[in-house]
């Protein structure tokens, strides 16, 4: 099994009770084992992406610099 995986917001990683195992295809054997976001999980996540869109460049981006960067 690979390492566990947990939720990476506003630049940590955060460990939630909930998990989920995520299993290989070929063989239904475990992958790995998941953080599942909950509520505030969410909530901090969206808060999180709002103030980076809001303070950082992005936000300042003309859409062809941001399709750029995408493109990229």
């Amino acid at each position: 099994m690979i390492e566990n995986r947990d939720l990476f917001i506003n630049g940590e990683f955060i460990e939630t009770t909930q998990k989920q195992k995520v299993a290989n295809p070929s063989d239904a054997s475990c992958l790995c084992e998941v953080s599942l976001a909950g509520k505030a999980e969410i909530e901090k996540a969206l808060a999180a992406a709002r103030a980076a869109f809001d303070q950082g460049l992005w936000s300042k981006f003309s859409l062809s610099e941001r399709k750029n960067a995408i493109l990229k």
